[in-house]
């Protein structure tokens, strides 16, 4: 009897749970089925692969100037007198040592003659005082003059050494003045400028010709204070001449002064030009 109870409470158990797992199977088989979510595929073309690699990062100062060749010369008038002849024109090529203008020599070549006759003559007056000299050292030795008058021949003797040393520096003079009749260029380039004609008067310091050399140019540019520190010696430049194309440089120089006015520091660039595409200025 007292086992009824407990097989009844069993079975009653069993039953619930039963229905319990027959609900719950038919909820699950009306909700509707959740598709699993799709793959997300990138796909790259060949062209938009790269292979990474270390490299240095560029900063770009902008500059703003104009080029001028390294090396040019003023020519100038060295003497006074009359342009005779003219021997360039603007464009052509000049060497070293070329006669590119002459200046009237005939005064000059007057003055040399005339140096030269008082070098002449000072030099007779100085073999004549040295023979004399010699011969009189002599006589003193021997006791025949006195001491007094052979310092007086020593003395001359010594007056016109100074004038032969004095004729022969007019001369030099002279023939220097002579020599600057002949103007020359100082170096190789082109003639940029013809300042003077045949027939006109100059004096000394008077411009003549000027002559550049367009081998190496360099360009002179401003950098403002606040940017000189990216600045430094060696580095490399990209030019962009107007009508000319992109050329190379490199900074050669810093200025060490502040330009007054523009508070700015000027850099300096240089730039091989050999085949001489490019023009100062």
């Amino acid at each position: 009897m007292k086992r009824k109870p407990l097989l009844i409470t069993a079975a009653c158990l069993a039953l619930a749970l039963s229905a319990t797992v027959a609900v719950r199977k038919a909820g699950s088989a009306r909700q509707p089925q959740v598709a699993a979510p799709a793959a997300n595929i990138v796909e790259f073309l060949q062209t938009d692969l790269v292979r990474v690699a270390r490299q240095d990062l560029q900063l770009s100062l902008p500059l703003s100037g104009s080029l001028r060749a390294l090396n040019q010369a003023s020519v100038k008038a060295k003497v006074s007198g009359e342009v005779k002849q003219v021997l360039v024109r603007e464009g052509e090529p000049v060497r070293a040592g070329q006669v590119i203008v002459r200046i009237d020599a005939t005064e000059y070549e007057a003055r040399v003659a005339q140096a030269r006759g008082q070098m002449l003559a000072a030099r007779g007056q100085f073999e004549n005082s040295r023979q004399t000299w010699e011969r009189n050292r002599e006589l003193v030795d021997k006791g025949f003059i006195s001491q007094t008058a052979f310092d007086k021949y020593q003395s001359d003797l010594a007056v016109a050494r100074a004038n032969l040393d004095a004729a022969q520096g007019g001369l030099a003079v002279a023939q220097k003045a002579l020599a600057d009749t002949v103007v020359k260029a100082p170096l190789d380039g082109m003639v940029a400028a013809r300042a003077v004609q045949p027939g006109e008067k100059v004096s000394p310091d008077t411009r003549l010709v000027d002559v550049v050399d367009l081998r190496v140019l360099e360009l002179e540019a401003p950098v403002p204070m606040a940017d000189v520190a990216r600045a430094a010696v060696g580095q490399p430049v990209a030019l962009e001449v107007e009508g000319a194309g992109r050329f190379a440089g490199k900074l050669v120089r810093i200025n060490p002064a502040v330009s007054e006015g523009t508070r700015s520091i000027m850099v300096y660039v240089r730039v091989d030009n050999a085949d001489q595409v490019l023009r100062a200025g």
